[in-house]
């Protein structure tokens, strides 16, 4: 499931007032019966939200636990329930309110966020490869592993803004992400320790991958196809966030 990504660091306070009124129904009376008592639950509700902008939610209850808010990150359903009898009809009243803090995960200003997908970076100045995997360990993050067409068309927008490249061997070749087959030729692994086929991405230039053992990383070009490239080349390349 998506959700909307807020481009600020804010809290979001969601407060939601409900009362149901559940009656088991016996022979009696059909008089009212005012309440005389009842038990409090509360629901513990924890809501994160990652760095791709999805929310993840955990449930707890707990019975009788008086009902308070210590601190911002404290997330809470609170439910009043009365219970009467009335002759041989039993009358319960539960009465809820909910109330519901969002921490939202602050933005890199450095990386591009593309809702539903991601945060992003295309660096424009030249690293070897080795040397780009570090820098995006160094930032969060790690060398880009495309998994899906929303992905690739990712790569093509930050092509298709004709970035200028500095300090780089070949930019005609485009920029290193994070696929290297330099442990085994021909078995291309992702730097998050995937098999590339398993990635659902494997849109290879054509002629591409060789069969060289001197070229043992990955880059895109503009088309988001793949290509291996020479060892030690200096190229752009894509870091992401997860």
């Amino acid at each position: 499931m998506r959700f909307r990504h807020y481009k600020q660091q804010i809290m979001v306070p969601f407060i939601a007032y409900i009362t149901v009124l559940v009656i088991g129904l016996a022979s009696g009376t059909n008089n009212f019966c005012p309440a005389d008592g009842g038990s409090t639950y509360i629901f513990t509700v924890k809501l994160n939200i990652n760095r791709t902008g999805h929310r993840i939610v955990s449930v707890n209850m707990e019975h009788e636990t008086p009902f308070r808010i210590e601190n911002n990150n404290e997330t809470g359903l609170y439910i009043t329930h009365s219970s009467t009898t009335c002759g041989k009809k039993e009358r319960i009243e539960l009465s809820t309110t909910a109330v519901i803090f969002e921490h939202l995960r602050p933005k890199r200003p450095d990386y591009e966020f593309f809702p539903g997908v991601g945060y992003y970076k295309l660096h424009t100045w030249g690293r070897t490869w080795d040397d780009a995997r570090a820098t995006c360990l160094e930032e969060g993050g790690h060398l880009l592993v495309i998994n899906s067409e929303e992905e690739a068309d990712v790569v093509r927008k930050f092509f298709s803004r004709n970035p200028s490249f500095n300090n780089v061997n070949d930019p005609l070749y485009g920029a290193y992400i994070g696929v290297t087959d330099r442990d085994e030729e021909g078995k291309f692994v992702t730097v998050t320790g995937q098999l590339l086929e398993d990635t659902g991405y494997t849109n290879w230039e054509v002629g591409e991958p060789k069969s060289d053992r001197g070229q043992n990383y990955v880059a895109v070009e503009s088309h988001a196809r793949m290509h291996d490239i020479n060892n030690g080349k200096k190229m752009g390349f894509f870091c992401e966030i997860e």
